[in-house]
């Protein structure tokens, strides 16, 4: 239940920022192109139509894919209504103002493409930073002599928060149940795939991530995912590097 309520309420903020995008991009366009008309004998049409790219740019910052795709057709319609030849129509007499068009609406939706693919660049890098804060906040525990079952907790709320999941717990042998495995690889095989993002969902019945220590399995981490959302190769090798930090720690007073 919490992990649907979760998806439901991603989906509902996804939605909100993919119209707050498309209104900023739209509306901006569309009031830009027409509070030009006073002065359409004196700036060129080619500049009108870069002054409304910078809308679409700024939907698809804000928004996203979506958001840019919506703002440039908005660009293109309002310049063509408001800055071309019949004015107040969509027709264009024109040539040359119709390549203006075709060229605003591809430039447009070129540059939203750009900036998102900019800002998931971003996103990735900021990830791999926080992925990278985890392991070495782990890593100061186990080094610093922490109890195993504080470690233990301390993994298991990381392990939700890195692979975004509905509920995750530690078990020692003997498991009651079997379970599809969290490979060393960050790989699971399974006959099933479902991608949500472009990213891999966890099996929705529930992961095995193994704990080895000194050659043998000593426990498993049980990994609930939250539907509907996909988790990077990236987040699940994170997840496996949190695994074999909590493995060290058990191998200790073997030793």
């Amino acid at each position: 239940m919490a992990g649907g309520r979760q998806y439901t309420r991603y989906m509902s903020d996804r939605g909100v920022k993919i119209w707050i995008g498309a209104a900023v991009g739209s509306l901006g366009a569309l009031f830009t192109a027409a509070a030009l008309v006073g002065v359409r004998g004196d700036i060129q049409n080619a500049n009108v139509a870069l002054v409304l790219v910078l809308w679409v740019l700024l939907g698809a910052v804000t928004g996203g894919r979506a958001s840019a795709v919506i703002s440039a057709f908005v660009a293109a319609i309002s310049f063509d209504f408001f800055q071309t030849k019949p004015y107040n129509s969509l027709k264009i007499s024109d040539g040359n103002d119709v390549l203006t068009t075709v060229l605003l609406l591809a430039v447009g939706l070129a540059i939203g493409e750009i900036a998102i693919r900019a800002q998931r660049v971003h996103a990735q890098r900021d990830d791999q930073r926080l992925q990278l804060q985890r392991m070495h906040r782990i890593a100061g525990m186990a080094a610093g002599g922490e109890g195993v079952e504080d470690l233990l907790l301390a993994v298991t709320a990381e392990l939700i928060e890195t692979l975004e999941l509905q509920n995750a717990w530690f078990e020692r042998p003997p498991f009651e149940a079997g379970l599809r495995r969290l490979e060393h690889s960050g790989v699971i095989e399974s006959r099933e795939h479902r991608y949500a993002n472009g990213e891999f969902e966890l099996p929705r019945e529930g992961v095995e991530l193994p704990v080895v220590a000194a050659g043998r399995t000593v426990g498993r981490f049980v990994l609930i995912p939250t539907p509907g959302v996909g988790v990077s190769k990236e987040r699940r090798m994170s997840a496996v590097a949190l695994a074999d930090q909590v493995g060290a720690a058990l191998a200790r007073p073997a030793a």
